[in-house]
């Protein structure tokens, strides 16, 4: 069987599915792994190969280094009383919620966890707003 890699070379186009590329490896490698490779299955320009790339990620540094060759849509939840309630319906644009930090909560960790993770969530937004700055500037 090709690679897809190897498959994406091809003159005749092919729909790639892919789930979370690269999951299980360090996160610095999975995001420039991935975006070299989802890169590659469509070309250097808008249209440059003919296929259709659908892809499923977590990391958003991913999102924005592709922001120029793909579109993104995400899925919704929100905080029901039976717990997180998902709307199956694809919105445009980045996701725009986070559910980690909840789950943790309404499996009963301790607070002192929970608390953590909220802080250290604030303290890698703020990280990465400078960043985002610092690249636009």
């Amino acid at each position: 069987m090709l690679s897809l890699v190897d498959a994406s070379a091809e003159a005749r186009p092919y729909l790639f599915l892919l789930d979370e590329l690269f999951r299980g490896t360090n996160a610095v490698e999975r995001i420039a792994t991935a975006e070299a490779v989802l890169s590659e299955l469509v070309g250097q320009h808008p249209g440059a190969k003919p296929h259709r790339v659908v892809t499923a990620t977590h990391d958003a540094e991913l999102v924005d280094l592709l922001r120029e060759t793909y579109e993104p849509f995400h899925l919704t939840d929100s905080l029901g009383a039976e717990g997180l309630v998902f709307e199956y319906r694809l919105k445009r644009g980045p996701a725009t919620t986070r559910n980690a930090i909840t789950l943790l909560r309404l499996k009963g960790a301790p607070s002192s966890v929970v608390d953590r993770a909220l802080e250290r969530a604030a303290q890698l937004d703020q990280q990465r707003k400078r960043v985002r700055s610092a690249d636009a500037g």
